[in-house]
């Protein structure tokens, strides 16, 4: 087994132009998959990712978590209600670091991916429920009342 490994794990594909797209398996294959990367300079293991992942989303059907690479992860759920409330839902963290949470269109690769940015729900403490409209977050500060206020998620350097 260790020699299949050792043998497969430098495949690389360097021209991508010779091969054939499948859209229809690649689409019902990925139609419940999200990419989550975890924002630290700590590595988090695979087994750590999917039991943090699994109490906080709680899948009615399950779901199963792989890693991809650099604080990437595959999650596969078995429903796709429970894919869909976590991708519009959040937002989420592991071990105190957030985790920005991404559709994996099937014609692009986990590098090709943009992590960079991030959707938060903001809380103002001391601000009475009369007083919480996007007029007054304006007043406050002006960047908050964009719709939607962007946040740019810093990048860690990679291990390669």
């Amino acid at each position: 087994m260790e020699n299949l490994i050792n043998k497969t794990s430098s495949l690389k594909c360097a021209d991508l132009s010779d091969l054939e797209e499948d859209d229809i398996s690649a689409s019902k294959e990925y139609a419940l998959t999200l990419l989550a990367k975890v924002i630290s300079s700590r590595i988090i293991n695979v087994k750590a990712a999917q039991a943090i992942l699994q109490k906080s989303w709680n899948p009615s059907k399950g779901m199963v978590v792989e890693h991809q690479k650099d604080n990437i992860f595959c999650i596969t759920f078995n429903h796709e209600w429970d894919r869909q409330r976590v991708l519009n839902s959040g937002p989420w963290s592991i071990m105190n670091s957030h985790v920005v949470v991404r559709d994996w269109p099937p014609h692009l690769t986990v590098e090709e991916l943009d992590f960079s940015q991030s959707i938060f729900w903001i809380r103002i403490a001391g601000l009475p429920p009369n007083m919480m409209s996007k007029a007054n977050v304006e007043r406050m500060d002006p960047k908050l009342a964009r719709e939607p206020f962007m946040v740019q998620v810093p990048a860690y350097p990679s291990e390669d």
